[in-house]
């Protein structure tokens, strides 16, 4: 889940893709998954994967200034149904005054509807270099049909850099409107967010929407996106 920040109205253009051949049709695939929510995404064991986001701001008037804030994820996929990886943010938008965010995260699917059990569970642990904080997370998903809902709630240890124990919801999810196309969306936000104090940001709930479509042929995905969130 993404750190929930003040954000503006935000464009962003994302690709992703494999490096290794296809190991199984277990991995799940981006039209599984909205823009800010994981959705217990482990995918396949013996395959590295790469996603690029690159998300364009606007800033409030008069100035508008259009700034971006490139956004990228290196995973592995492990045995056990297990993924490890990072992300990694050129502007952190998380500790003041930080220039890169780096987030090391280790993350296994418990249960996989997929294995015929009702649902997807899966649990991350992760550590932030910017707040220098341990967070944990549970995902839960269920795919109806075409249509896949997702929720999560994540442990902050160490939120914003402040020294503070804070904890965070969110859900969404993906329908598929054909094989290569779906339509997602999602929504987030902290457990009794502040509001706006001096130099401290109001925290306002966080959301994001996105076309995203899958290449045929190919192990890359295409998404376009719009949201509230800078990375």
């Amino acid at each position: 889940m993404s750190r929930i920040v003040r954000g503006v109205a935000a464009v962003c253009l994302a690709a992703g893709g494999a490096l290794a051949p296809a190991a199984g049709a277990g991995a799940q695939s981006l039209l599984d998954r909205p823009p800010d929510l994981n959705g217990g995404w482990v995918g396949s064991r013996g395959q590295v994967y790469f996603n690029f986001v690159h998300r364009f701001v606007s800033s409030d008037a008069p100035e508008r200034k259009v700034s971006n804030a490139p956004n990228f994820t290196l995973a592995a996929g492990l045995p056990f149904r297990a993924l490890l990886g990072v992300n990694y943010a050129t502007n952190s938008t998380l500790a003041p005054r930080y220039p890169n965010e780096w987030e090391f995260f280790l993350r296994h699917a418990l249960l996989q509807q997929d294995a015929g059990l009702p649902l997807d569970v899966s649990a991350q642990v992760a550590y932030n270099l910017a707040s220098d904080g341990l967070d944990g997370e549970l995902s839960l998903g269920r795919r109806l049909g075409p249509l896949r809902l997702v929720a999560s709630g994540r442990v902050l240890a160490d939120a914003f850099d402040e020294g503070e124990l804070r904890f965070a919801v969110g859900g969404g999810g993906t329908l598929r409107i054909s094989r290569f196309v779906a339509l997602a969306g999602d929504v987030a936000t902290l457990l009794e967010p502040r509001e706006e104090d001096g130099d401290q940001p109001e925290e306002r709930v966080a959301w994001g929407a996105g076309l995203h479509i899958a290449i045929p042929s190919t192990p890359h995905t295409f998404s376009l996106q719009a949201a509230n969130t800078n990375n």
